[in-house]
């Protein structure tokens, strides 16, 4: 299983290495759609305000999964917790076992 992100690596380096290949062909290659090139992703723009509570939570110490989401919450409580996670996590916020 190959992620979206090791998929447009090697989109975008078919594309150059090979300039005579045509979009279709390097989609047909990977096996991933064309409308991949018109798409453009949302995630970031709304995670900004979750990602920014975060920082502030956690302000340079050491906070677990559990403490940080309480404590974001505490201050947005409109944001669930499995936003707060699934942000947590991506932005590399997660401490190591």
């Amino acid at each position: 299983m190959v992620a979206s992100v090791q998929t447009e690596q090697c989109f975008s380096y078919i594309l150059k290495h090979y300039p005579k290949v045509k979009y279709a062909r390097a989609c047909r290659l990977i096996n991933c759609s064309r409308k991949n090139k018109y798409y453009s992703k949302q995630m970031p723009l709304k995670d900004a305000l979750i990602k920014s509570a975060i920082e502030r939570v956690i302000n340079g110490s050491r906070k677990g999964r559990k403490k940080v989401i309480h404590l974001v919450r505490k201050s947005h409580p409109e944001l669930g917790a499995s936003k707060i996670r699934r942000v947590y996590e991506q932005e590399g916020f997660a401490l190591m076992k």
